[in-house]
């Protein structure tokens, strides 16, 4: 382990559902790994290189990552901690699996002794202390999360859940102290989470937590922030993925500078963490991304 990064081993591999893989993860190398006690924490995680067993691993340096010179930078993905025992120095991430792409193709192929990397994990669901109901949205990459969210929660808790999933073959099943409904929808039935949010009531108790497509992400945090006006500390949403992610990057990249010169802008001139999100979203949307 250095400076919060950390090498892990695989331990063993099941498939949670037809298109779910768990990749059980531990070794001498995580020795050290602390969660963050947050349910939907997640964490960079480091692939090998083409022709590699294990990844190459920066090293620290004045805050930022410096790899070796002359060595293949590993793909970096993120993932949820879906479960974290210390005591058994275990750790559990899954996996939705999809062609093309690193992390899926790697987790299917996944046997014991295979090795990643890993980095310090940190969430964002911190539902206000006078909640009533949260609400959570997601689709499969953010399942793992709502599971444990749903599974660490304290008795008498109540959540209501909606998750888009392939088919009724990838439903899952938790057990919690909460009082949960979850609601699967499927390709077909014609709605999706934006629309379950528009028809859904908020009252100033209700918490919202979404993950999943960045496209489907932002729409649900306009909505939150700019038509149903809820404070920032009663939503939280995060864009796990993106289609043709590879050529969105391309597109980024050729306006990225103007981009983020705008977000600085926005920080310098003292608008708060929403409102600086608020300027990086009009610039994608001006940039057609």
């Amino acid at each position: 382990m250095t400076d919060g990064l950390y090498t892990a081993e695989v331990l063993r591999t099941r498939y949670v559902t037809p298109l779910m893989v768990r990749v059980t993860l531990g070794g001498p190398g995580l020795y050290g790994f602390a969660g963050s006690g947050v349910p939907d924490e997640y964490f960079k995680m480091f692939f090998p290189a083409p022709g590699r067993t294990a990844p190459t691993m920066p090293d620290v340096v004045d805050g930022r990552w410096v790899y070796p010179p002359g060595e293949p930078e590993p793909e970096l993905r993120t993932y949820t901690v879906r479960r974290y025992d210390a005591a058994a120095g275990e750790l559990d991430v899954d996996f939705v699996v999809h062609e093309g792409g690193v992390a899926g193709p790697w987790a299917v192929a996944a046997r014991p002794g295979d090795r990643v990397g890993l980095a310090a994990p940190h969430g964002v669901y911190r539902p206000p202390a006078d909640t009533g109901l949260r609400l959570l949205l997601a689709d499969a990459t953010a399942l793992p999360a709502v599971g444990r969210i749903i599974e660490e929660l304290p008795e008498g808790a109540r959540a209501t859940a909606y998750v888009e999933v392939a088919g009724p073959a990838e439903h899952q099943e938790f057990e919690t102290a909460g009082e949960v409904e979850v609601t699967w929808i499927h390709p077909g039935d014609g709605t999706g989470l934006e629309q379950v949010l528009r028809a859904h009531d908020l009252d100033a108790t209700t918490y919202v937590w979404a993950a999943g497509e960045a496209g489907v992400m932002r729409a649900i945090r306009r909505h939150l922030r700019h038509e149903r006006g809820l404070p920032a500390e009663r939503y939280a949403t995060l864009g796990y993925w993106r289609p043709a992610a590879e050529e969105w990057q391309r597109r980024f990249s050729r306006v990225a500078d103007d981009v983020r010169a705008k977000v600085a802008e926005a920080r310098s001139s003292g608008k708060d963490s929403e409102e600086c999100q608020d300027e990086f979203d009009a610039a994608l949307e001006a940039a057609g991304l």
